[in-house]
């Protein structure tokens, strides 16, 4: 009776860490969790648009001319004023395609 006993016992103790590890796998894979917190906050890229205002019929540069960037995608709008030379710079735009007008 205690050969029985041993028997079935020595069988327990060699099947169950078996079967605890095909348990283990017979499961759906878990990954581990991602760290996406470098996503989250990486700032949104941006762009600038720079140009020069010139008058249609001379070519000359237009002082203190307003110009004005909109994008129909996207919200809001950029605007900034020609410098003595024409010129005008709009920084932190995101990226997109833009429309440019400009009056005197």
């Amino acid at each position: 009776m205690h050969r029985g006993l041993l028997r079935a016992l020595l069988f327990v103790g060699l099947c169950a860490p078996v079967a605890l590890a095909a348990q283990g796998r017979s499961g759906q894979q878990q990954q581990p969790a991602r760290d996406t917190s470098a996503q989250k906050n990486a700032p949104t890229p941006t762009g600038s648009i720079a140009g020069h205002v010139a008058a249609a019929d001379n070519g000359k540069p237009v002082k203190r001319a307003g110009v004005v960037v909109t994008a129909s995608e996207l919200p809001g709008r950029g605007a900034a004023m020609t410098d003595e030379n024409g010129g005008f710079e709009i920084n932190e735009l995101p990226a997109g395609r833009y429309r440019a007008a400009s009056s005197p």
